[in-house]
């Protein structure tokens, strides 16, 4: 039953990995939060008096996917990271006390209550290990209620022209991204340039959150060196809105730009 959860999750994150596994070992890894690119997050109630704050992010560094949780209380909070890829590579939790009820005081002093990780104890790697798959139930059940919405609603071709008003017509790009009902592809033709690189693709609301996952056709670009990222498209107002570190690291030079797609 683990392992089946835990397939459907990278299955959700569009990666062709194996089936991540428990382990008994905490990893070493440092994340960066620079480095974190959000796909999901959601709130829960039960396990907190409070409520709990879930988040699920993709490392554009490392490749790694990263849970993070903050579990809100009368007296404090706990904070859980997990970090996996193949296998559960870290996972741990630390917990605070308010140093004055939240009555008195909203945002009062924390104080660090405890540690424990993945080798601390037995209990400690049980426990982790536990709600670890809790959460991956969480995002599975979310992913599911969403994907037939997802697949209705953004399925189509949306195009780009860059520098369709240039005298040069070698200054010219076209640009497409393909939503079908199993992949999402991003197509950049022009004079010396084709890139064609199938992407990773997550629904939040009315906007559609873009990452890498591979070259296709043996292509490639520069600017994947500097960034995975391709931003986000978002329904305003019946326009497609696009905003995408890639697109301005590749033909922007850095700077930040919005860009109106046209669906087909």
């Amino acid at each position: 039953m683990r392992n089946i959860l835990l397939i459907i999750l990278l299955a959700f994150l569009s990666c062709k990995k194996e089936e991540p596994t428990a382990v008994t070992t905490a990893g070493k890894s440092e994340i960066q939060s620079t480095a974190l690119v959000k796909i999901k997050d959601t709130v829960l109630f039960g396990n907190s008096a409070e409520g709990e704050k879930l988040e699920l992010f993709t490392d554009s560094k490392t490749g790694d996917s990263v849970i993070k949780s903050t579990a809100y209380g009368e007296s404090g909070k706990a904070e859980y990271q997990f970090i996996f890829n193949k296998t559960l590579k870290e996972g741990k939790a630390v917990t605070f006390q308010y140093a004055e009820p939240t009555t008195v005081n909203a945002e009062p002093e924390l104080k660090k209550k405890s540690e424990e990780n993945l080798s601390s104890s037995k209990q400690s790697n049980e426990k982790l290990n536990q709600l670890f798959l809790d959460y991956i139930k969480v995002f599975r059940k979310k992913n599911e209620a969403s994907a037939s919405q997802t697949n209705k609603s953004w399925t189509g071709d949306y195009a780009l022209a860059l520098n369709d008003n240039s005298e040069d017509w070698r200054d010219i790009h076209s640009i497409t991204i393909h939503i079908s009902k199993d992949s999402v592809t991003y197509l950049a033709e022009g004079f010396q340039l084709y890139q064609y690189f199938k992407l990773k693709a997550n629904m939040d609301g009315n906007s559609l959150s873009l990452n890498y996952e591979k070259s296709l056709d043996n292509t490639g670009s520069f600017a994947l060196g500097k960034t995975k990222d391709f931003g986000k498209i978002t329904l305003e107002n019946g326009k497609y809105l696009w905003e995408s570190p890639y697109i301005d690291e590749n033909f922007g030079e850095g700077t930040r730009q919005k860009y109106e797609l046209q669906k087909k």
